[in-house]
């Protein structure tokens, strides 16, 4: 029945009225929503004016939902200009995002000398609260309740810090129209196509005909399992390799030495190789990241599993993914590369938490990776020269390349096409990112490797 399925909005409006300086000159009327379905709606508040002068309010809403898998935020900032001795109504403009579970609508206003002004606590004259509670239609509850998962971090971004936006790319995925996707979900058509539209920006939907496709990697709940398997039996395998290859390895670096080649200093941090003496770095990031991570991921290429990285900043272009599962299925490890005016840089990590995107962050610029990860965690720097460190990766890699070629087609198998298709790429990355997190914990645990850092950073060198 239909009203099984309907997402019900409870709210109630909640008035305060601030005592400082400004509250006086002011009286606040009744505050109406123009209505609670999901997407871009009006708060207007009636107000009147005492004061002899013309006034600048600023009004802030802030909206939130929490629970259920999701911590959802939006902020906007709307000004106007109040005459003297007025009775008038603020529209205030609001985007209620697709969340489910309890949140609230948060209006402050604020007397500012000008409109430009950062708004201060003590020039706040109102502040009015509108709780919500948005229930789980039944015809998705099933596919909430299992978890719809992003890459680590990305549930920090407004495209996929609400469900709906995850539910819309699974829909679709899985063959469902825009009507029919707006039933299920028991919101407008129009919201349904304002979402398409807004994830058509990063290309994470493409339009084909008359319909509307997914175009990132959907790793369905059918394809866990064999997944998992095949990734169990990569690190085991890998495990071997590695370890086989690692008295070659050190014998290498020595070599290196006293040819001159090579730094004998592991501190000295301003040299390319100095980092192929700390063997942790060298297997975690230089190795399975940035050699046998290049080769299964991208084909030898160099990528990076984010666009942009920082709290409150994180983009995903073509490695971008969905799981259909619950949150263990995203391994928390992460590794990004960027050239910008300071040079090349790779980042690789391990982040089992990490500071989450509030409002009050969001509304600070911009934050890098490592206020991301916690300032009381710091991340441990070296730099990489890739022609210097290549003969000994080479050899820590002995025998991998024949390995990693039957691995991508085992996988391809799983996946049901070629994973080179750009469909396919976020799979890879994902599932390269349960074998680098499987295999850094059994080379920690026998005693291989010591962990030194949750973070690496390396500058990228020519030398």
């Amino acid at each position: 029945m239909k009203s099984q399925r309907c997402i019900s909005f409870t709210f109630l409006i909640i008035l305060v009225l601030a005592t400082g300086l400004y509250a006086s000159q002011y009286e606040i009327g009744e505050m109406k929503v123009s209505g609670m379905k999901w997407g871009p709606q009006n708060v207007t508040v009636k107000l009147v004016s005492h004061n002899l002068y013309y006034r600048f309010v600023l009004a802030e809403t802030n909206i939130s939902y929490s629970g259920i898998s999701q911590v959802t935020s939006r902020h906007s900032i709307k000004k106007f200009i109040i005459e003297p001795q007025s009775d008038t109504s603020l529209v205030i403009p609001i985007e209620i995002p697709g969340g489910f579970g309890t949140g609230s609508v948060n209006v402050t206003l604020y007397d500012v000398v000008d409109t430009l002004d950062t708004p201060t606590e003590s020039q706040a004259f109102y502040t009015g609260q509108i709780p919500i509670t948005t229930a789980i239609p039944e015809s998705v509850q099933e596919i909430v309740n299992n978890g719809i998962q992003v890459p680590l971090f990305v549930e920090q971004s407004d495209d996929f810090d609400n469900l709906f936006n995850r539910l819309l790319l699974l829909l679709l995925y899985r063959g469902k129209s825009v009507e029919e996707i707006a039933e299920m979900c028991n919101t407008d058509p129009a919201f349904v196509m304002q979402t398409i539209k807004s994830l058509m920006l990063p290309e994470y939907i493409r339009h084909e005909g008359n319909r509307y496709i997914t175009d990132i990697s959907i790793i369905d709940s059918d394809k866990i399992e064999p997944f998992q398997q095949l990734a169990s039996s990569a690190i085991d395998k890998l495990y071997d390799i590695i370890t086989a290859n690692i008295p070659a390895y050190k014998s290498t670096i020595n070599a290196m030495v006293k040819q001159g080649k090579l730094t004998a200093d592991p501190n000295d941090l301003l040299d390319g190789g100095s980092v192929l003496h700390h063997l942790h770095p060298a297997i975690t990031s230089l190795f399975l990241w940035q050699k046998a991570g290049y080769a299964f991921v991208n084909d030898g290429k160099p990528f990076s599993g984010y666009v942009t990285l920082g709290l409150c900043n994180v983009m995903v272009d073509d490695f971008m993914y969905l799981v259909v599962g619950d949150s263990s299925l995203i391994p928390h490890i992460f590794y990004f590369r960027s050239i910008d005016q300071a040079g090349g840089r790779a980042v690789s990590g391990f982040a089992d938490s990490y500071v989450e995107c509030t409002p009050e962050y969001k509304n600070s610029g911009f934050l890098p990776v490592n206020i991301l990860l916690g300032r009381d965690k710091y991340p441990t720097y070296y730099s990489y020269g890739e022609s210097i460190c290549a003969i000994p990766l080479d050899v820590l890699g002995q025998r991998t390349a024949p390995f990693l070629s039957t691995l991508k087609a085992d996988f391809d198998q799983i996946l049901g096409f070629d994973s080179r298709d750009k469909t396919g790429k976020g799979a890879r990355y994902w599932f390269w990112s349960l074998i680098v997190k499987g295999l850094t914990e059994k080379l920690e645990q026998n005693g291989i490797i010591e962990r030194e850092s949750d973070t690496y950073i390396f500058q990228l060198v020519d030398y």
